[in-house]
């Protein structure tokens, strides 16, 4: 037997020639899961906007990044917007609804940034230059650093 897609939680009831009769106990109807089946970007460091996709978001009421509790946004029933927790450590996400949860299937990666920029000075016309060149170079990548 099918649980029909309309179906609210009751007392379930049969009903045949015979006569009818009523269930003592109530019978609940749960709505799906989530589902998620990406997120994006991978890594970052606390304060990170994460895109998770999937499903049966609509209701969601816990997103977690490795048990921390994050802030989230429905952004589409098919879409979440979290941030990552400033406390979060590496580990699955998960996504919590009433009628279950799902975590992701790799761990996001939380890291802090590296502050390094990158120029390179010298002399205006190198190739009149007959002395020593002197170049500087710096570095500037603000990518987690795992």
């Amino acid at each position: 037997m099918a649980v029909p897609d309309d179906a609210t939680s009751g007392k379930i009831k049969v009903v045949t020639p015979g006569g009818s009769d009523e269930s003592v106990t109530t019978f609940s109807v749960r709505g799906p899961e989530p589902t998620i089946t990406s997120f994006t970007p991978a890594s970052g460091g606390p304060g990170t906007q994460v895109i998770l996709t999937g499903a049966n978001f609509q209701t969601t009421t816990n997103v977690t990044f490795n048990g921390v509790r994050a802030i989230f946004t429905l952004v589409q029933l098919t879409n979440l917007q979290a941030t990552v927790p400033a406390n979060a450590t590496t580990g699955p996400i998960r996504v919590s609804n009433p009628d279950g949860s799902a975590q992701t299937t790799t761990d996001f990666v939380v890291g802090t940034s590296a502050d390094v920029r990158v120029t390179i000075t010298g002399s205006p016309n190198p190739a009149v230059a007959f002395g020593p060149l002197v170049y500087n170079i710096q570095a500037f990548n603000n990518g987690p650093l795992p």
